[in-house]
């Protein structure tokens, strides 16, 4: 009885590339969706405009390979978003902050010229953490769908 033994391994990797890409996007929605959710549209009292800009600027880049072949995504602050602020009451001079460097000085503690106080609040890393299971288990639905061909 004659049988007929098929290589199935380039579908099997390219359905293994697919499924890589779109449960990577899935796990890093589920990050994303927490960070943002957390702020509540800023850091502290919402006092200050400049924090607001953060949540609404919160992406995600598209998963990339690199050379390795191993998959990668990026959460972070829209980038080129701009805001002007005096410097002070007669100064005519304008200093340009970026969104991504105010939601860093908050981040990392900053002495508040309002306040006259340190002041930091940590948002993105306890909230990332937070969400490791969840973008665990969106990995294994999506990646588990893609490779039964479901």
């Amino acid at each position: 009885m004659p049988v007929k033994v098929t290589d199935n391994s380039r579908e099997a990797m390219r359905r293994l590339d697919r499924a890589s890409y779109y449960a990577i996007d899935a796990a890093t929605n589920q990050m994303q969706r927490r960070v943002t959710n957390a702020f509540g549209r800023h850091y502290t009292s919402g006092a200050f405009r400049d924090s607001l800009k953060v949540r609404a600027n919160i992406r995600r880049s598209d998963p990339e390979k690199d050379v390795g072949g191993n998959w990668h995504t990026r959460i972070g602050i829209k980038p080129n978003i701009r805001n002007e602020q005096k410097q002070g009451a007669r100064d005519d001079k304008k200093k340009v902050y970026g969104v991504g460097e105010i939601a860093l000085a908050w981040e990392l503690g900053h002495h508040n010229v309002f306040t006259r106080r340190y002041e930091r609040v940590e948002i993105w890393v306890p909230k990332a953490e937070e969400s490791v299971p969840a973008a665990r288990a969106a990995f294994a639905r999506v990646m588990t769908r893609y490779m039964e061909g479901r």
